[in-house]
């Protein structure tokens, strides 16, 4: 399964740097080992106390469409440039037509363990076939789920229920999201 990954170190992240310039990089990927060495590779390029982040796209891209549409930008655009054409063809797999996958991801903005598992569990009573999995993220967790459904009441009761616990703490649906698989600040 081809997967998109995107290695970024953000403003956010690196304030406290005073002469810090954000740096990404886009590529696809179908082992994350080789995913994970180039990530390390990434977080090594930075400055001292630099935050870097691994983002891997929740849902696998369909190959064919996705070349298929790189034919077709080429063929009608001539003013692409060859020195970014793996920004391109990433940029087109992204796009949701692209997907092989259908899966959702929750961004659960809320640091307790005992939250997230209740709405997982919820998540399950709802549909068996949704099949939840957390992953940790720098605030809170990411539940990804195996397809789609009617979100409306439920997320509202879930971002009312999180709020009355603390302001700051909510969650948000993401249909064909990147999951932040790993983070790490260069020593």
């Amino acid at each position: 399964m081809t997967k998109v990954v995107f290695l970024v170190s953000r403003n956010k992240d690196n304030k406290h740097l005073p002469h810090f310039k954000e740096r990404k990089e886009t590529f696809f990927c179908n082992d994350m080992e080789k995913a994970k060495a180039r990530f390390m590779r990434f977080v090594e390029g930075g400055e001292t106390g630099e935050t870097c982040r691994l983002y891997v796209s929740v849902n696998a891209r369909d190959e064919e469409r996705a070349k298929k549409a790189l034919v077709c930008r080429l063929v009608m655009d001539e003013d692409v440039s060859l020195c970014k054409l793996e920004t391109l063809a990433v940029s087109l797999a992204m796009k949701a037509e692209n997907a092989s996958e259908h899966k959702w991801l929750f961004d659960f903005d809320c640091p307790s363990e005992e939250k997230v598992k209740e709405f997982m569990q919820e998540l399950t009573a709802l549909d068996e076939t949704l099949s939840p999995v957390c992953y940790p993220t720098k605030n809170g967790f990411a539940v990804v789920v195996m397809h789609g459904f009617d979100t409306r009441s439920f997320l509202e009761r879930w971002a009312k229920d999180l709020a009355e616990v603390n302001s700051a703490w909510g969650v948000e649906l993401k249909r064909d999201a990147m999951l932040l698989y790993d983070f790490k600040m260069k020593e």
